[in-house]
């Protein structure tokens, strides 16, 4: 994989760093990997179901802003520590960890998912409250459900390889999160009802597998 000219061609100790699309200008190539990767990792995830629960329950701008308020705060988090852990150590160290990790979502992803138990708690307890209540409430839910989540540790391990500046990683994630979940939003009962979430997290899940193959295929080049 041959280096890029990004916004920070190198880290702290002069190691180059790398674009998983190096055709592409850097901050192009943040962006859409953040938000490729983002969007796939959060097909059958826990929140994107809860979203489907809240979707017959509440009006779409309450749970939209809720989503999107969550989803900037975790995806800041995860670059940021993601951006350090890169600096910190070798670059092929960082690649393989990274693509281990998305391999291990993988599996996970296709062992099973889809389990709505939680996510009928949460639209119960929120049930019946004002708009500003609901909008915390959902908020501390979407929250509690990606933090150390997939969604959130392959942000953190993408901040790691990638060579764009970490604000471009940050929008690209946080955009792949709000539009997948937006997407659950406006379908709503549709793809709950045509859609098995299992058939979303297997899914993700081969894409998962194969991203992780990829990343780890770069790194050792």
């Amino acid at each position: 994989m041959r280096p890029v000219q990004p916004d920070d061609p190198q880290g702290a100790r002069g190691r180059p760093r790398y674009a998983l699309l190096p055709r592409l200008p850097a901050p192009v190539s943040a962006a859409l990997s953040a938000f490729g990767l983002v969007f796939v990792a959060e097909l059958g995830d826990k929140s994107m179901l809860l979203v489907l629960t809240l979707a017959a329950r509440y009006r779409w701008w309450v749970v939209l802003i809720a989503i999107s308020v969550s989803a900037a705060v975790l995806m800041a988090l995860a670059v940021a520590l993601g951006s350090v852990a890169g600096e910190l150590l070798p670059p092929e160290v960082v690649g393989v960890a990274a693509g281990l990790l998305f391999i291990g979502f993988g599996v996970v992803s296709l062992r099973g998912a889809g389990d709505t138990e939680d996510e009928e708690e949460i639209a119960t307890e929120a049930r019946g409250r004002s708009r500003l209540v609901v909008i915390g409430l959902l908020t501390g839910a979407f929250v509690l459900a990606e933090f150390g989540d997939k969604t959130q540790v392959a942000t953190l391990s993408l901040a790691g390889v990638e060579s764009a500046s970490p604000p471009r990683l940050w929008l690209g994630a946080t955009l792949g999160l709000v539009a997948a979940d937006a997407v659950a939003l406006a379908a709503g009962g549709v793809i709950a009802r045509h859609v098995p979430a299992q058939l979303l997290a297997r899914v993700a899940g081969v894409l998962f597998i194969a991203f992780g193959l990829i990343t780890i295929g770069l790194a050792l080049r």
